[in-house]
């Protein structure tokens, strides 16, 4: 089943490890940008913002959806550890896509790049830095913002193929 816009619709999926993933947490084609031009665009024309372990260049686009392009060179480190990279950036783009077209007509092109000391980073490091730099876009494009802490970090579970949040890793006490 598919949106009008040719994502996925909202309704959860069953894994093989009993864990629900919902559809529009998945990262489809129609969310990637796959095209070296889609990149040069961005690159060139886009806004740029810098973290200590990546670059996100950002431009705005007629598009109902956000696409997302992933660099991570082999300065970043071994295939292991690029993976790894790439898959928290993954991670915490599903888990957020929607916030960036909330209230919006028009989605974002972007560009995450890798810098090469996200190789020796712990992956919360990572999520801490992605996060900063989402907050800071959100604010920047007057998209609405929850409180802060209320969008759960992505947490990628050992030998589990979903994205679960914090929220429902760890039980919070009220």
């Amino acid at each position: 089943m598919s949106s009008q816009d040719g994502l996925p619709s909202s309704k959860p999926v069953g894994l093989e490890d009993g864990a629900v993933q919902h559809r529009d947490e998945r990262f489809p084609k129609a969310a990637r940008l796959l095209d070296s031009a889609d990149f040069r665009r961005v690159t060139a024309s886009g806004r740029k913002m810098g973290g200590r372990y990546f670059l996100l260049f950002i431009l705005e686009t007629v598009q109902p959806h956000s696409r997302l392009g992933l660099t991570v060179s082999r300065k970043v480190g071994n295939a292991v550890v690029r993976n790894g990279v790439k898959r928290q950036m993954r991670a915490f783009f599903r888990v957020r896509r929607l916030a960036l077209t909330r209230d919006r007509t028009n989605g974002w092109d972007m560009v995450w790049i890798a810098r090469p000391q996200a190789g020796g980073a712990t992956m919360e490091a990572l999520r801490q830095d992605l996060q900063k730099l989402f907050s800071a876009l959100l604010r920047s494009s007057g998209a609405p913002q929850r409180e802060s802490g209320s969008v759960p970090l992505p947490v990628i579970l050992p030998g589990a193929e979903s994205v679960h949040s914090a929220s429902q890793a760890v039980p919070r006490s009220p």
